[in-house]
């Protein structure tokens, strides 16, 4: 056959089978083909759920609140702004996926914190129940970031620019709908009643305020003219005269006080003051080391590591072959090669990866003696403690400390307050990953995830489990409750830009705060995070 037959034949066998595009939105397609037909693969949580979503919003456009809009026309004002007075449709789009404050203006999240309703709850009494709402939140992120995307997808995206909000917006219109200022602003305060209640309460406390401060003023001075008439009328001049002395000794005592106090308030400042510029000193190289340990984690693979991790991640095999084993888990190669570039993650790898995080951290403790242990749980962890998958809806989302009573027993000197962290996967709700961290010696428990949620049901549960951690293991209630921090995902957490790299976030959130390390990576350095997982868990260590 000629070489002009050959190449015929191999562009009528490309027309013939359709091959999936990557991603976790694609469909699973089958081939009206006798000689090739590819058969349905099981679809991720992630997927469905995704599937499910487009399906809803195929027609429909999605509403962007008044709030919403403003944080959108901020950040378009910001980039254009820094972008010579325009920037492209696709930057645009990139820009307000990675904007914390569009997403959580999206999300709703001002209803949930305002602080009316942490009013209205019953002291003293904590039941934690999965909210359906911090589900319905986090499905309005995810219907925003792919709605983003199939704007970046346009095929004039990267030609159309915008100078300003209004074109943006004329843009943007075929995919969103934006309300009007009344519905968010003038209606909502005209009727709501709790909103003039409390501004009607907060007018009457001042008005008291100001009547005390008056009464208070005016019988302070009556009080003092009448003392001066009594102690003119009652005193003798000998009298005047002893006390005028006494009043000259105390008058002294007091000078001398004043300037022995100054004296020392003088040292004090002045060992402030260097204490102060050593920990800022000591700061600034315990900063440099945690860079290096970050570049670290983040170089490059060797040639024999690329070799390696691309004959996993793209090699053939049967599905099922196990690909790495250890004493309790193991990874077949279907799930290894959910690292491929545009795969969601499942708990096999991310619970295998952790296990490997949890072996650098025993072998750095060998070489540092001084250091303290981090514990690895898996996600496990969260589902058994709040009942999640419950058959019984009443049960389903409640906190529950019996379920993993017994899970310290796992912990290193069965005691997790000598541990340094404990390190754990989230999953929320089938579709979401983020990571939680106990940070035992700091007194902080911290939620680190990718989509800029709060995570306050998960921070709470936590706060609760580690006082009846306490309370069944020391046999006394915990006595620094009140030096507890619970901190939400703050805003220098990486973010991701679409819809299937939550589960490489929260290895890599793992992976840099159990080594001390400032979370340097971002959306851009995920391929090569996939391909560090891949080398991780076939040699058996995580990098060091």
């Amino acid at each position: 056959m000629t070489i002009l037959g050959k190449f015929k034949k191999r562009k009528d066998r490309q027309k013939l089978v359709k091959v999936r595009s990557p991603g976790p939105q694609f469909k699973r397609r089958r081939v009206n083909s006798q000689q090739h037909r590819l058969e349905s693969l099981p679809m991720s949580p992630i997927e469905q759920h995704l599937e499910h979503h487009n399906q809803e919003q195929t027609t429909d456009s999605i509403e962007i609140s008044y709030r919403a809009a403003k944080e959108m026309e901020a950040e378009v004002n910001d980039l254009t702004a820094n972008e010579s007075k325009s920037a492209t449709l696709w930057a645009i789009a990139s820009a307000l996926q990675g904007s914390r404050r569009v997403m959580d203006a999206h999300a709703d999240l001002e209803e949930r914190l305002h602080p009316l309703r942490h009013m209205t709850r019953k002291l003293g009494e904590i039941v934690f129940r999965a909210s359906k709402r911090d589900d319905d939140s986090m499905k309005k992120r995810y219907a925003l970031v792919n709605a983003l995307n199939k704007v970046q997808r346009r095929p004039d995206s990267f030609r159309v620019k915008c100078s300003n909000w209004e074109e943006v917006k004329q843009h943007l219109s075929s995919s969103f709908e934006f309300a009007e200022e009344e519905s968010e602003n003038d209606g909502a305060a005209a009727n709501n009643p709790l909103t003039e209640s409390a501004g009607t309460i907060a007018t009457s406390l001042e008005q008291r305020l100001q009547d005390l401060r008056v009464d208070y003023r005016e019988k302070g001075l009556a009080s003092i003219q009448k003392w001066k008439q009594v102690v003119n009328f009652g005193f003798l001049d000998t009298e005047k005269s002893e006390l005028a002395a006494a009043l000259d000794r105390d008058d002294e005592a007091l000078d001398r006080k004043l300037a022995e106090a100054e004296r020392e308030y003088e040292q004090a400042t002045k060992k402030k003051h260097m204490d102060e510029f050593e920990e800022r000193f000591l700061q600034k190289e315990r900063e440099e080391e945690a860079k290096k340990r970050a570049s670290s984690l983040m170089r490059d693979l060797t040639p024999d590591e690329s070799s390696l991790v691309r004959g996993v991640m793209y090699g053939n095999g049967p599905p099922t072959e196990i690909l790495a084993e250890s004493e309790t888990d193991t990874v077949q190669r279907q799930s290894i090669q959910t690292l491929r570039p545009g795969e969601w993650l499942g708990d096999e790898v991310i619970h295998y990866f952790y296990l490997m995080l949890a072996r650098r951290d025993e072998e750095m403790c060998r070489n540092d003696p001084s250091r303290k242990r981090s514990h690895f749980f898996k996600s496990f962890f969260i589902t058994k403690i709040l009942n999640e998958g419950h058959a019984n809806e009443a049960i389903n989302g409640t906190y529950e400390y019996k379920n993993v009573k017994r899970w310290s027993k796992k912990v290193p000197g069965k005691d997790i307050f000598n541990l340094d962290k404990i390190i754990f996967p989230i999953n929320q709700g089938g579709m979401h990953w983020m990571c939680g961290v106990i940070h035992m010696q700091k007194k902080r428990i911290q939620i680190y995830d990718s989509m800029g949620s709060g995570g306050h049901k998960y921070l709470q549960c936590l706060f609760k489990y580690v006082q009846d951690e306490h309370k069944d293991k020391k046999k006394c209630p915990m006595p620094d409750i009140d030096d507890w921090e619970l901190v939400g995902t703050t805003s220098d957490t990486p973010r991701q830009r679409n819809g299937f790299d939550c589960g490489v976030f929260t290895c890599m959130f793992a992976d840099f705060v159990s080594k001390e390390c400032p979370l340097v990576f971002s959306q851009e350095h995920i391929t090569q995070c996939r391909e560090r997982i891949v080398l991780a868990i076939m040699k058996g260590k995580a990098i060091i």
